[in-house]
């Protein structure tokens, strides 16, 4: 019964922002299809100045700023822009074939919001008569976050961050939806439920932490060492296999040689051409062999060697007629 009464307060609250959907974010997008960016620009200004918005209305509004901005050719203004937009977001990405007007100055972003790292904050549910709650910002890349708010239908409470910390305070009566950081208009750049906010005697606090899933764990297979490892033996398997055809080959050219006037030499040229095709597919299986052995240390080395592995150098060898691995461990 709790969990139904969450999330009908979750989709009051939602329909709640659809109501009142800024009419400035309207405009902006009619101007920007126009190639109006000046009244574009004003209008993206007037919204972001309500301070009403939802997390997702403004992670759009900083991004069509950047973009407006790049447009007009204000590049630091884009920046900061972008870099709000993927502090929030920072699995965020343009559109193939944007501009690099645009392109560039968001890259530019990437790496700052790289280097930073993602907004991230934890919410306390305080014991008080009146619905209270403590936010307490943990990463605060280019200190976007300047409020914490909390949303309960009409009533909203907005107090600003001093130390990372802010504490906000709600009438008695109201009903609690959302709570979050926010920019300094006020607008929410993130929000968890009140619902899920802990209680300051205990529990566990709900936390927002934007930070994307770990790289390796979206690796795929081909950047396994031990893939890579195993085509190696198999391609080194097959180039063993057909260079023992091939030598087998020339025995059995060499004997047809020594008994010339018993055999055609048509005979004589079929042998040479098998022989040269199996020299020939050994080579490629060594050489494949080599190369995979190579990625397969590379990737070892990148992520399961272990803390002493520089220690012992291990590099494959690759010539005409052979294939193998050098290993160098000093004394």
């Amino acid at each position: 019964m709790v969990r139904w009464s969450h999330a009908a307060c979750a989709a009051v609250w939602l329909a709640a922002a659809a109501a009142h959907a800024n009419p400035h974010v309207a405009r902006a997008r009619a101007a920007l299809d126009d190639l109006r960016f000046e009244e574009a620009y004003a209008e993206l200004a007037a919204a972001l100045a309500a301070g009403d918005n939802g997390p997702a209305e403004t992670g759009e509004l900083y991004r069509l700023r950047g973009e407006v901005a790049a447009a007009l050719g204000r590049t630091d203004e884009a920046v900061d822009a972008f870099a709000v937009w993927l502090a929030v977001r920072p699995d965020a990405r343009l559109p193939p074939g944007t501009s690099p007007k645009i392109s560039e100055p968001f890259e530019r972003a990437r790496r700052r919001a790289a280097a930073r790292g993602p907004l991230a904050f934890r919410c306390f549910r305080l014991a008080s008569a009146p619905p209270a709650f403590e936010v307490v910002v943990r990463r605060n890349p280019g200190s976007i976050a300047a409020a914490a708010r909390a949303d309960a239908g009409a009533d909203r409470a907005v107090s600003r961050l001093v130390g990372g910390r802010a504490r906000l305070a709600l009438p008695p009566a109201a009903r609690p939806s959302v709570v979050g950081v926010a920019d300094a208009h006020g607008n929410l750049l993130a929000a968890v439920s009140a619902f899920d906010c802990a209680d300051r005697t205990g529990g566990a606090a709900a936390a927002v932490d934007r930070a994307p899933a770990s790289p390796r764990a979206r690796r795929s297979v081909w950047s396994h060492w031990g893939v890579w490892g195993g085509a190696a033996v198999a391609c080194a398997a097959t180039g063993a296999y057909f260079g023992v055809r091939a030598r087998a080959d020339v025995a059995e050219l060499r004997d047809v040689y020594a008994a010339s006037d018993q055999h055609e030499a048509a005979d004589a040229l079929a042998l040479e051409d098998r022989a040269r095709r199996h020299a020939l597919l050994a080579n490629v299986g060594f050489g494949a062999a080599g190369a995979a052995a190579l990625v397969a240390v590379v990737l070892w080395v990148r992520d399961d060697a272990p803390r002493h592995a520089e220690r012992a150098a291990v590099a494959p060898v690759v010539g005409a007629g052979r294939a193998g691995i050098a290993v160098a461990i000093p004394f």
